[in-house]
């Protein structure tokens, strides 16, 4: 943001942080819907913290993810990790194929950290 009044010379500036609200969704993105039945191929799962407004809550690297894959489907996909926190608003799983073809499903948890800041 800049001021300047014409008749002075000197130009005020300032800056404004728009930063966004606190997180109400979760956007998940997956790198690959299709794998091999191979324990070699691999998949990303981001879940990304969303405001009201759609916009990437990047301000929040303390609330903590959990994947959990359904029991009926643990013999098809095999996760590195089943937790990780934020960071910046998103996080990274990866799962792993094995030798057994099939559909898999997962479940997200979100376990979120609230900070009320005090100006």
């Amino acid at each position: 943001l800049q001021f300047q009044v014409e008749w002075l010379k000197s130009i005020i500036s300032r800056t404004i942080d728009i930063l966004p609200e606190k997180a109400i969704k979760v956007e998940l993105q997956v790198s690959k819907t299709k794998m091999e039945a191979s324990s070699s191929d691999s998949s990303k799962i981001r879940p990304i913290l969303k405001d009201r407004y759609g916009n990437t809550v990047f301000t929040d690297s303390s609330s903590t993810f959990d994947l959990e894959i359904l029991p009926q489907y643990r013999d098809v996909l095999v996760p590195k990790t089943t937790r990780e926190t934020a960071t910046s608003g998103k996080a990274e799983f990866v799962v792993n194929g094995t030798d057994i073809p099939g559909s898999a499903y997962f479940k997200e948890k979100l376990r979120l950290i609230w900070v009320k800041t005090l100006l």
